[in-house]
């Protein structure tokens, strides 16, 4: 299968993904919106600004999947009101969903970074948390990023992969590969099928 060529493809299939993955995102990716993940994204906010984060008063987010970094700063208030976008309708709703149950008011909308439907100088703070990889144009995001930030506002974008980062995430891939025939002899599990990546089936 050959990578997607245009700007287009490559944002079709970012939506398709996205959209296939947001139910089950959070688990997969052990997504806290406690304590624990709160420090984890105000840890990230002191990185990428070298001081304690002030207090934004509108912010705006691009590629905020199902909420992580604007619903814990807007429960740490460092942000007064948020507006997420993400290209992914499931990601919205998700992030929807889990704003609903942390009680915090939030403005979602499906929006291209690249194409943004906001006034000119509407924001203190632009952010994302690893999303820069998956847009195809950057030069124009970064200017409509630039087009709604307002003079003196900050631009933050956090989260990244890096060839380190890779490197240590493959340490444990490589374990459960390794430990998938021990899992499904113990389960009696059967191998999946060609072309799927479950678990495959148990045994009687």
């Amino acid at each position: 299968m050959s990578a997607p060529a245009t700007d287009e493809e490559i944002r079709d299939v970012n939506t398709r993904y996205h959209d296939g993955a947001a139910a089950d995102y959070d688990a997969k990716w052990g997504i806290d919106f406690g304590a624990i993940g709160r420090e984890q994204v105000l840890g990230k906010v002191r990185k990428a600004l070298g001081t304690a984060p002030p207090v934004f008063a509108r912010a705006l987010e691009v590629g905020a999947g199902t909420g992580y970094f604007s619903l814990h700063l807007l429960q740490a208030r460092v942000v007064r009101e948020a507006i997420c976008t993400d290209i992914s309708p499931g990601m919205i709703d998700t992030l929807r969903g889990n704003a609903a149950r942390l009680g915090l008011d939030v403005d979602a909308r499906v929006a291209d970074a690249a194409d943004l439907p906001f006034e000119d100088a509407g924001f203190d703070l632009v952010l994302g948390h690893a999303v820069l990889h998956h847009l195809p144009d950057l030069d124009r995001a970064f200017a409509e990023f630039r087009r709604v930030l307002r003079p003196g506002g900050a631009i933050l974008f956090a989260g990244e992969p890096s060839r380190r980062g890779d490197r240590l995430a493959a340490w444990p891939k490589r374990a459960a590969v390794r430990l998938a025939p021990l899992w499904r002899r113990a389960m009696r599990a059967t191998k999946a099928p060609a072309g799927h990546a479950d678990g495959g089936s148990i045994s009687d």
